[in-house]
């Protein structure tokens, strides 16, 4: 096997940097073509041209909060956009952590998530613990079955190391 180059036309057989043969990425004996700095480059204005995230799943934040019947709340979020939210409001700010705390730490394993048609013909989600109670519902419709799973799957993999801070009122 030819040697690769380091650096500055690396994934490239060494001797063959110039012309149009460089632009033809090298297979290494894994079988794995290796990415070329232009074909990177390419994948990253298409994503900002699109709007398509690179990174691979954005970070959770629960955000627990008063309501305006001074009870306490939490809320899911992505980013800026809402995922999830309390099935109801807590008297005491310590139940409002436990909840979110079995959310965290049980999304995963033991709580279910029951995905459903709602009347207009969205498709929604609940949280239910394991004696069946609900504990969270999402907080949008989705038009397809497909993104409302995909919802799902975000919170599964990213409820537990998701940060939880306090706020006020109910944004």
């Amino acid at each position: 096997m030819q040697g690769v180059a380091a650096g500055r036309g690396a994934g490239l057989p060494i001797g063959r940097r110039g012309g149009a043969a460089a632009r033809r990425p090298t297979v290494p004996e894994g079988g794995v073509p290796v990415m070329t700095r232009r074909a990177w480059l390419a994948a990253v204005a298409l994503a900002a041209a699109t709007g398509v995230a690179l990174a691979a799943d954005p970070k959770l934040r629960f955000e627990l909060y008063k309501d305006k019947q001074d009870e306490y709340r939490w809320r899911l979020k992505a980013d800026d956009k809402n995922l999830a939210t309390s099935g109801q409001g807590y008297k005491a700010k310590a139940d409002c952590t436990h909840a979110i705390d079995r959310i965290k730490s049980d999304a995963d394993t033991k709580l279910k998530f029951e995905v459903y048609e709602d009347k207009k013909k969205e498709y929604r989600f609940r949280i239910k613990a394991a004696n069946g109670q609900v504990i969270g519902a999402s907080s949008e419709g989705y038009k397809d079955r497909a993104e409302a799973d995909k919802v799902v799957d975000e919170i599964k993999k990213g409820a537990r190391d998701a940060e939880v801070v306090e706020t006020k009122g109910s944004k």
